[in-house]
């Protein structure tokens, strides 16, 4: 009989991923949402919370499918999200990669961050940013570039 190696990477334990991107237009989000079904495999779930920088823009805008919106005035005066229905969407299910596609600091997204535990977060290396597990140092902040490192990375450790 032949042994196999049963050890197992982290890619392979991966069953969710969560990604946080801020809105810049609706072609840009499918480009990232294409781009993180591409890399990762498809036995991955997916969540978005899609991150407006206008109230109104939230409002307008018709998300794809697995895509939370979220904007200024969905978070009270101490940073904790008011509605009880979006705070239920985005902590409903476990998850075990956090994906954070944002180049510049967001007063909000450090409160989304910690809303669930995550086995291990990916960001952006930047002074003004949350710290993450993994996180990669760019001069210019490229979405596709950091989902490429990210899985890189994911399938070596």
């Amino acid at each position: 009989m032949i042994e196999m190696n049963t050890k197992q990477n982290r890619w392979s334990k991966i069953q969710s991923v969560d990604v946080i991107v801020v809105f810049e237009s609706l072609s840009k989000l499918n480009q990232q949402i294409k781009k993180v079904k591409t890399n990762f495999d498809v036995k991955h779930r997916f969540s978005f919370v899609v991150v407006f920088k206008d109230n109104k823009k939230k409002e307008t805008t018709k998300l794809p499918e697995n895509c939370i919106g979220i904007a200024s005035s969905d978070f009270n005066i101490f940073g904790r999200i008011k509605n009880s229905e979006l705070l239920n969407k985005i902590t409903a299910h476990e998850s075990d990669i956090l994906l954070v596609g944002i180049a510049e600091k967001n007063k909000f997204v450090k409160k989304l961050i910690s809303l669930k535990k995550y086995k291990l977060s990916i960001g952006r290396e930047l002074e003004s940013l949350p710290k993450f597990g993994l996180a990669f140092l760019m001069t210019e902040f490229n979405f596709e570039k950091l989902v490429e490192q990210a899985v890189k990375y994911l399938k070596q450790i």
